[in-house]
């Protein structure tokens, strides 16, 4: 055994041979992984693991680093409009990398706005305005006829 209180011996290439040997011995260490905070950080935990086809990510791992490409961040965007009803871009995926940025942005997004909101029905006026392919489809009717615009 290496005795601790010597010199450090080390090895032709530079290794510390007594912290190779120590390190050895005490096992693997142990990998704390933060768990995800709140419904939003468990759902895109989710959603990475779908898209990815992986687990077990800390909430501060880069989406690209994680195997992630462009094509994976429009799929995550997808999902991440399905599931919360909000707009994320395809740069607000590359700017935001982790789950934690993410899920940040994903809240500041729904307070904005959501994609599900109600369209409330206008009151209609008397007359509709013409848009403009009707505008000169009707100026070349009063001035020449519209023959042309007719199959037989």
């Amino acid at each position: 055994m290496i005795n601790p209180n010597k010199s450090n011996p080390k090895a032709r290439t530079g290794k510390d041979i007594f912290n190779l040997v120590r390190s050895k011995q005490s096992g693997p260490a142990e990998v704390k992984i933060p768990k995800p905070i709140g419904e939003v950080q468990e759902t895109l935990v989710v959603l990475w693991s779908k898209v990815l086809n992986a687990s077990n990510f800390d909430t501060n791992d880069d989406f690209f680093k994680s195997g992630g490409n462009s094509i994976k961040a429009v799929q995550l965007a997808s999902q991440v409009a399905k599931h919360f009803s909000v707009h994320i871009d395809l740069t607000d995926i590359f700017l935001n990398t982790s789950i934690t940025s993410q899920a940040v942005l994903i809240g500041e997004k729904k307070k904005q706005f959501a994609l599900n909101t109600p369209i409330q029905p206008q009151e209609r006026p008397v007359q509709i305005p013409l848009s403009f392919s009707q505008e000169r489809l009707w100026f070349i009717e009063k001035l020449e006829g519209s023959i042309q615009y007719h199959i037989p």
